[in-house]
């Protein structure tokens, strides 16, 4: 029970973190050498949904294999 207060703990500084530094940052495409903002600050997330859901998916995916493929020694007794 500790370790989900810990990461949850990890998750609200991260989250603080992000909400101060995500208000500078900006999407830009260049098109014949000028500057078009696409998003700016919290925008972002709407135009970065696919590669944020990919990183969920693998990571999810990265967990799952490493489970199935590290067993623990009481795991593999009984069967």
């Amino acid at each position: 029970m500790s370790i989900c207060i810990f990461i949850l703990a990890i998750m609200a500084i991260l989250l603080f973190y992000l909400s101060a530094s995500i208000e500078h940052y900006q999407l830009i495409e260049v098109i014949d050498g000028i500057s078009i903002p696409v998003s700016q600050g919290w925008q972002l997330l709407y135009s970065l949904w696919p590669a944020m859901s990919f990183m969920f998916f693998a990571g999810i995916f990265v967990v799952l294999m490493i489970m199935k493929l590290w067993k623990s020694p009481e795991t593999q007794q009984q069967e």
